[in-house]
């Protein structure tokens, strides 16, 4: 369907989770997917990217956060929102990322972009001094038709 196997499809983080105290699904399914000029939607895909965290440094990743925006901007995605944890439920070391991009060749020419980009090559090298991040998974994900806002 995107060039990617069914099986990359599905092992994509359970949508039932909350992150930052909110519903990832609702969040995903507020999101507007852009429709063409003859109205049927565009096969606009998902990155997702699942943070598990070092607790104690949830700050370090939230400036890693802040400041990788305009570098994710600027290499062709769009920047849905990081997500930190809470305490009111789940895991408190879990953290989430989602960026659209309008097709798999899209997110392709982003992260070659994003790979030489010396902000966010800057970002990623203050997170890794940090320890904040242990382990990073990442899942491309499509909307389920008619669930957008």
């Amino acid at each position: 369907m995107f060039g990617v196997r069914a099986s990359a499809v599905n092992r994509a983080v359970p949508m039932r989770r909350f992150v930052g105290g909110r519903n990832i699904a609702a969040v995903a399914a507020a999101r507007k997917v852009p429709h063409d000029s003859t109205t049927q939607e565009v096969a606009m895909i998902t990155l997702s990217i699942r943070y598990t965290l070092d607790a104690s440094k949830l700050a370090d990743f939230a400036a890693y956060a802040e400041a990788l925006q305009r570098p994710v901007t600027r290499c062709g995605g769009s920047l849905v929102g990081y997500y930190l944890p809470t305490k009111l439920a789940g895991p408190t070391n879990i953290a989430l990322a989602l960026i659209d991009f309008p097709s798999l060749a899209a997110y392709e020419q982003y992260r070659e972009k994003l790979a030489v980009d010396s902000e966010a090559s800057e970002c990623l090298r203050r997170v890794e001094r940090a320890g904040a991040i242990l382990i990073e998974d990442r899942a491309i994900l499509r909307q389920v038709p008619g669930t957008a806002a």
